[in-house]
Formats: C-alpha cells, structure tokens, sequence
C-alpha cells in the first residue's frame, strides 16, 4: 500500500529521515509538504552531527509536523569535540520540537579503527 492509498483512519508516522541531507537541498520544503499531502503526519528527523541536528531543528521549526532528534552518528564521532555533546545537550533540554537522541546508534557494518 503506497502514501497515496492510505485509508484516512490510518496516520503515518516517519521515524526515521534525513530531510537536512544536502541532496534535498533543490527541493526540500517540495518534498516536506508532499509528505504531509500523502498522509505523513509526523515525521522525525534523525541528525547525524551537531550541524545536521541545528539544520533538523532548522526544519521542525518550519514544519509542525516535522521534529528532530539530536545526535552524532558512529561514524562522525572522529570528528565531535566535547563542545558538541554540550550542544547536543542545550538542543534536547531546550527545544520543544527536538523530541529524542539519535543518532546514536551502535553501527557493526562498518568497523571504524
């Protein structure tokens, strides 16, 4: 069942994007409405950095359906100083539409040394 098949009892909730990837960049507030059109009603974005979780909370700002969660992903912690764990920190304690930690995760499919 697609977006646009979805019954109108039905909500959909995206819990994991990356609307604040530079490859939305030429149509992203296009893409955000669409998903809001077709049925998405709440959608996370997932930071994967301190500049990307400013950027999501940028765009949950924006968008009332849209929130953010704050984080660095695995992979970008060689580059993380302690400086953006505090700030990681202000934006969860802080902003409203910042509703959760991510991300975080563990990541096994590649081992970083």
């Amino acid at each position: 069942m697609f977006f646009y098949e979805m019954r109108e009892d039905k909500t959909m909730f995206d819990t994991h994007v990356h609307l604040d990837d530079s490859s939305f960049e030429p149509d992203r507030n296009k893409i955000i409405e669409g998903l809001y059109k077709r049925g998405v009603m709440y959608v996370l974005n997932a930071s994967s950095d301190l500049k990307s979780s400013y950027l999501g909370l940028s765009i949950a700002r924006k968008y009332g359906f849209v929130y953010c969660a704050a984080g660095v992903h695995p992979h970008e912690t060689k580059n993380m100083s302690d400086n953006d764990i505090c700030e990681i920190e202000k934006i969860l304690i802080n902003e409203d539409k910042c509703v959760a930690i991510g991300e975080i995760g563990l990541e096994y499919s590649k081992i970083l040394v």
